[in-house]
């Protein structure tokens, strides 16, 4: 899994990630009001401007575009447009603790 964000000379804040993908495309579902997943998509489509879904060779990256100029975000350095700022994101294995109740997942 890969994590990724910049923000742009208008000001907007787009974060990236990156991972194997699944047997399907992500889309936003409607999960039970029990169910442990499936509200990611829900969450960014309600708090960004702009999402998508990007395809390439054996692997899939979700992306959203938020405005760093709005009130929630205005602790964004607004400087020149930097380069993307690329980190690894250590796997679930690595934090059993904070994902112990998705046991399911693993």
């Amino acid at each position: 899994m890969l994590a990724a964000w910049r923000v742009d000379e208008r000001g907007r804040l787009t974060v990236e990630v990156t991972d194997g993908g699944g047997p399907t495309r992500p889309l936003p579902a409607t999960p039970s009001i029990t169910a442990r997943g499936g509200r990611g998509l829900n969450i960014i489509r309600a708090l960004s401007q702009e999402w998508g879904v990007r395809d390439a060779s054996g692997e899939v990256t979700v992306w959203a575009a938020l405005s760093a100029r709005e009130s929630f975000a205005t602790r964004v350095d607004l400087g020149p447009a930097a380069p993307p700022r690329v980190a690894p994101v250590p796997s679930i294995a690595a934090m059993p603790a904070a994902f112990a109740d998705i046991d399911e997942l693993r």
